[in-house]
């Protein structure tokens, strides 16, 4: 079989792969593309084959799959950078096909999620993208904003996330930025943060009326805007939200952190019997999750609903996976909580101890509101 034969098989896999939704899937055939470029030792059919296996990983709830390709495709562009484009844009033609200036976005998004990646190596691959968009002459948009991203995760002080929040909006927009829909989409999880209620509406208004959208958005900005529904008494819009959000994301395993938005919603809104079915349905996307955010951000919402299930006196059970590891009675739901608890706190030290702080504990005790980036 000829190189040109194989890396016609590769690109059949990897068109076959687009067509499907994302998930495992989606995946394997990726997987498999890698494989046949790796058997036949076709290192430019698996730099693209890697490519298309850290999309499908990334939207499709296995992002540490593409953690491994991404770190070979890095490798590969330096040790040979004629051989292997970093970057696919031609100046006056936009951007043809995903290349690896684009997947970097990816991984600087992921990156904070995981406690095991040191804050410094965090560090390093920002300055790494940004370096490399440099190099191209490329707008610095897209760093500014995953620099925004990582210190709202790591930074308890405010100011830190406003200075690159702040460049994130002065840089002109490329081709390699953001879509518009996911960008006002973090805007408004940024000013949510910021407890700027009133104007993470007015920002997130072309989200909400359907002139701006995308894959995942609206779907994530529904759940952000969920706690300033409640702090502004607009409960009449919490409910169109909660129901208009839950509508997107249901029954998704890359929406799990936003569907622990809707639970504790649901929660806080005492409409308890909802919220535990909500979150019992998608208690298996979380047990075992490969991203230790999500984990968290999902057990502190179960053990919020079984303590207001305890407080509550209500009589019910917990149905959950056995990988959840919990023995005890089913029905004490006082126990239940404790359980879940207990695996948070865990996962909320590790945070601490790579950020030099205790903002991931401190937001855990005070509830699960963090949004779901």
């Amino acid at each position: 079989m000829t190189t040109d034969d194989i890396q016609e098989r590769v690109n059949a896999l990897l068109e076959d792969a687009e067509e499907l939704d994302y998930g495992a899937e989606r995946i394997a055939k990726c997987e498999e593309a890698v494989r046949l470029a790796d058997e036949a030792k076709h290192d430019v059919a698996g730099y693209d084959a890697r490519l298309g296996l850290i999309q499908a990983a990334v939207f499709g709830g296995w992002p540490e799959k593409g953690f491994v390709a991404f770190g070979w495709c890095v490798a590969k562009v330096d040790a040979e950078p004629e051989r292997f484009r970093e970057s696919r844009a031609l100046k006056g033609f936009g951007l043809l096909g995903t290349d690896l200036l684009w997947v970097y976005k990816w991984m600087t998004l992921q990156v904070p999620w995981y406690p095991q990646l040191a804050r410094e190596q965090i560090d390093r691959t920002l300055d790494d993208m940004e370096r490399r968009y440099r190099k191209h002459g490329l707008s610095l948009r897209p760093v500014h904003m995953n620099r925004t991203r990582v210190a709202l995760e790591c930074d308890p002080d405010p100011a830190a996330a406003k200075a690159h929040y702040d460049k994130w909006q002065w840089s002109p927009r490329d081709h390699y930025a953001d879509c518009e829909a996911c960008e006002i989409s973090f805007r408004v999880d940024y000013l949510v943060e910021r407890g700027e209620h009133e104007r993470a509406f007015e920002v997130a208004a072309p989200l909400l009326d359907g002139r701006k959208k995308c894959a995942e958005v609206p779907h994530v900005t529904y759940g952000y805007l969920l706690e300033p529904a409640r702090a502004l008494g607009r409960d009449e819009l919490a409910v169109t939200l909660s129901e208009k959000g839950l509508a997107l994301v249901e029954g998704q395993r890359d929406f799990v952190a936003t569907v622990a938005q809707h639970v504790a919603h649901l929660v806080k809104r005492g409409d308890l019997e909802r919220a535990r079915i909500l979150f019992e349905r998608h208690l298996p996307f979380a047990v075992g999750n490969r991203i230790p955010k999500r984990v968290l951000d999902y057990y502190v919402v179960g053990r919020d609903l079984f303590d207001a299930l305890a407080d509550a006196g209500t009589t019910a059970s917990l149905h959950a996976p056995k990988e959840l590891g919990y023995r005890g009675d089913p029905s004490d739901l006082r126990a239940v909580a404790a359980h879940f608890a207990a695996e948070a706190d865990p996962i909320a030290r590790r945070f601490d101890a790579r950020n030099g702080n205790d903002l991931v504990s401190r937001r855990t005790r005070t509830g699960a509101h963090a949004p779901a980036r």
